[in-house]
């Protein structure tokens, strides 16, 4: 190698050198800077937190109405200090061990929170808002009643049967007295549709205050429930509406046709056995002798009977009947023509006075055609036993189809003497 090469290696090699040491003066000269230099930063959303809040708890309080969870701090110290730092690794506490008793309004700073790797000592700051405003109160603790309504429908042929029943029928609130106070009672909603069968579920609710409207959110987030949902029940059953009826038996020339039969109420509603049910289209509440009404004739039925099985869901348990009778006319006779039956042996018989007078009921154009003739009875003597006075009832004969009597009970007078053997 020739001098001159050597001499050029000699220089390249200072000014390589030179470039490294400028590059580690200038690495040395930011760090120094780093830490000398002072910077600001804002932090925002930093959480707040409350120093001695289980004694509190402890003592039955609980903090309510924090103006603010959160807060933004403007921090002051050396940058390198500084950029370790975020919202995530800092907080604010506010000491509340000296509270021993509720307090309404209080406004209390709030000390930030370092890391334990940040020197905090160098590193000054503010926090907006510069004070946290809360309350103290009692925690206390209340039983509040379940109620609930059912807003759903019921398939064709079946109805609800009964109140919903909870379990349990009481929930336990707690939380701040002034939040708990607001609960007057739980509601639970049940709107299924098309329900065909008892509905039984667990379910939520919510809580509703005294004007029945649910307490705000904000109430609730302080409290505590047990439990947080509730059994309800709602019977349904199946039911069926049906007329209510008589039997009817022809008599004194009037039939079912000529009865004016009205009945209050005309139906009840019957709940039970879907199959038995099915089978039912009327009930059967009692029965009436048309020969034993002239005009007209009301009553009570006390207990409408209910087939076994099934139950009077309407709960109306009586009903008024009144019978009426159209379209027919009546007349009297004196009819004489009377015979007897079941004579006792060795006696004559003799029926006093001018005959026995009777009323017939039936079509206009029949009764007006009869006559006295056409009438005649029969005095039933089973009763007697030897001669004397005996008075028994009379058996009816026409000798036209349609009329018939009416009235009555019909009796006579028959004497009965002994005969010569």
């Amino acid at each position: 190698m020739d001098k001159k090469t050597r001499n050029n290696s000699i220089f390249q090699n200072r000014i390589l050198w030179g470039i490294v040491s400028l590059l580690a003066a200038l690495v040395v000269w930011f760090i120094v800077n780093a830490q000398s230099v002072t910077d600001t930063a804002n932090i925002v959303d930093v959480q707040v937190t409350f120093h001695g809040e289980p004694q509190l708890n402890d003592l039955g309080l609980v903090i309510t109405n924090v103006a603010t969870n959160k807060v933004n701090l403007r921090l002051t110290g050396p940058q390198r200090e500084l950029a370790k730092l975020s919202a995530d690794n800092l907080s604010v506490s506010v000491d509340v061990t000296d509270i021993t008793e509720p307090q309404d309004g209080l406004n209390r700073p709030a000390t930030v929170i370092f890391p334990s790797e940040v020197d905090s000592t160098k590193i000054t700051g503010t926090t907006s808002p510069a004070g946290i405003v809360f309350s103290v109160e009692r925690q206390i603790s209340k039983d509040v009643e379940v109620r609930g309504a059912f807003t759903g429908t019921t398939a064709d042929g079946f109805k609800p049967d009964g109140k919903i029943t909870f379990d349990p029928a009481a929930i336990t609130i707690s939380g701040p007295q002034s939040a708990v106070n607001k609960v007057s009672y739980a509601w639970v909603n049940l709107s299924q549709k098309d329900v065909d069968a008892t509905l039984a579920q667990d379910t939520a609710y919510v809580l509703n205050d005294a004007n029945d409207r649910p307490v705000d959110d904000t109430v609730l987030n302080d409290l505590k429930l047990d439990p947080i949902s509730v059994h309800a029940t709602l019977p349904v059953t199946a039911v069926k509406t049906v007329r209510l009826t008589l039997d009817v038996s022809p008599g004194g020339g009037a039939t079912a046709a000529n009865a004016n039969i009205q009945i209050v109420p005309e139906t009840v509603e019957l709940a039970g056995d879907p199959v038995i049910l099915q089978g039912i289209d009327s009930l059967t509440i009692g029965s009436v002798d048309l020969a034993t009404i002239a005009t007209e004739s009301s009553f009570t039925v006390n207990d409408i009977p209910i087939p076994e099985g099934l139950r009077n869901f309407s709960g109306t348990m009586s009903a008024d009947v009144s019978v009426k009778i159209t379209g027919l006319t009546t007349r009297s006779f004196n009819v004489t023509n009377i015979s007897v039956i079941n004579l006792p042996p060795n006696v004559d018989w003799q029926i006093g006075g001018e005959g026995v007078n009777v009323t017939v009921r039936g079509d206009p154009e029949a009764v007006n055609a009869m006559t006295a003739g056409d009438i005649s009875a029969t005095a039933d003597l089973a009763v007697a036993d030897g001669p004397g006075q005996w008075t028994v009832s009379l058996t009816w004969n026409l000798d036209v189809s349609g009329p018939g009597v009416i009235g009555g009970p019909y009796n006579v007078t028959v004497t009965l003497t002994a005969t010569t053997p």
